[in-house]
């Protein structure tokens, strides 16, 4: 299983630029447009009263979710840099070193 982050450049009705970006799960094997166009109407749907219009959408980043040196107690990913302090794909700062299940010692 993988994390991809999508990143999207839409524009306003008043024509102003507007960035937003966000991590989803994608199994290596589906298309991506799909989910890219899921994600973007769940986006346009919480901004609501905003009337955006999708320009381009790229995978800026792609991680392999199984591995890693720390696991998050909140969304189970794997992951490796810990500098922020927090899980990289959800926000959590309840992460261990290890694995969840091995009973690691908990980082915070």
């Amino acid at each position: 299983m993988y994390k991809i982050k999508i990143a999207y450049l839409s524009k306003t009705s008043e024509g102003k630029p507007f960035w937003s970006e966000q991590w989803v799960d994608w199994d290596g094997l589906d298309e991506i447009d799909p989910i890219v166009e899921e994600y973007f109407e769940k986006e346009k749907n919480a901004l609501r009263g905003i009337d955006i219009n999708l320009k381009y959408a790229l995978v800026a980043e792609t991680r392999d979710i199984t591995e890693g040196k720390f696991q998050c107690g909140s969304c189970e990913c794997f992951f490796d840099d810990d500098s922020e302090q927090c899980c990289p794909f959800c926000g959590s700062g309840n992460y261990v070193e290890g694995c969840i299940d091995d009973g690691e010692k908990h980082v915070e």
